[in-house]
């Protein structure tokens, strides 16, 4: 018993063309989809990134703050001339000199945190 194949019935151009734009209207949207999607996993990432960099650096300005205070007065002690209080550093200089270098240290680390946060993501 012979098996009868039989041809798809044939479509118009048209047909044909209307089928390959729904395909594609179908592919574009299901592009974007996947776009917003690792759009927002990235947002979530470095918005993950950014705070825990603000919260690290809140806790490092507190301890900064406090060494900061103990260092001032360690400089001035230091600088003192015996027994005496008299120092030859006066002790707004002694503020100044510390708080000159946590400022510069604090930015040389903004600026590295602001780096690594415009890094893309490599995969």
């Amino acid at each position: 018993m012979p098996i009868e194949i039989q041809d798809p019935p044939q479509q118009s151009t048209a047909a044909l063309v209307g089928g390959i734009l729904a395909d594609l209207q179908t592919l574009v949207e299901k592009q974007f989809r996947v776009t917003r999607l690792e759009i927002e996993g990235e947002m979530r990432r470095r918005a993950g990134a950014a705070a825990a960099l603000v919260v690290g650096l809140a806790l490092c300005l507190v301890g900064v703050i406090v060494i900061s205070i103990g260092l001032v007065y360690l400089l001035h002690a230091m600088t003192a001339r015996g027994v005496t209080d008299s120092s030859s550093i006066p002790l707004w200089a002694c503020y100044e000199i510390v708080g000159v270098a946590v400022v510069v240290i604090g930015g040389l680390t903004a600026n590295f945190a602001k780096s690594s946060l415009t890094k893309p993501k490599t995969t």
